[in-house]
């Protein structure tokens, strides 16, 4: 229920923020193209400034709560399952399997949920900035979206190759700290 909340929080400070961020764009832009508005521009553009600071510090406070929430619980769920398993089975995992699971495992399930709050702000601000550059002039957001697809398309044939070594590395890291073990226990 306090997750819900947190996250409902998070969701709509983030937004609050991106869309401040946007707001920014446009309100250079005003400045840029009419700079004798400067004087009346200024309230705005400090008062967007303050309210991206504000939502982002509140946005990024309640997904670190709720992101150390999640991790201190994945790990309690973890080590109940493990409590859980039989003996002959952990025995057959392995020491060093298991290792590799409380540790690494973990770590890169946090580094991956530490990453969505900017992947959250930064959609609302792209959105914000597409929808302005629309309003400027739908031909430019064509040829923008063109070579986002060109580049999308060619990012995701050049991942491939690394995202199977990726398995690879996780394999070895079993192995890594199977010699660990071995290191240590003699």
């Amino acid at each position: 229920r306090q997750s819900a909340r947190l996250l409902a929080l998070a969701s709509i400070t983030g937004a609050l923020g991106g869309l401040a961020s946007a707001g920014l764009v446009i309100l250079i832009n005003r400045g840029l193209a009419n700079p004798q508005q400067l004087p009346e521009l200024a309230l705005g553009f400090f008062g967007l400034c303050v309210g991206m600071l504000l939502s982002k510090l509140c946005s990024e406070l309640s997904l670190l709560h709720l992101t150390q929430s999640a991790i201190f619980q994945m790990r309690i769920d973890l080590s109940r399952k493990l409590l859980a398993t039989p003996l002959k089975r952990l025995q057959g995992m392995g020491k060093h399997r298991l290792l590799v699971i409380l540790t690494e495992d973990v770590h890169t399930f946090t580094a991956a949920f530490e990453w969505v709050p900017l992947l959250f702000v930064n959609a609302v601000v792209t959105l914000a900035c597409f929808a302005y550059l629309a309003w400027l002039s739908w031909s430019l957001l064509l040829i923008l979206a063109l070579f986002l697809l060109v580049g999308l398309i060619a990012f995701h044939l050049a991942e491939r190759g690394p995202l199977s070594h990726l398995e690879r590395v996780r394999q070895q890291k079993d192995v890594l700290y199977q010699h660990f073990r071995s290191l240590i226990e003699g």
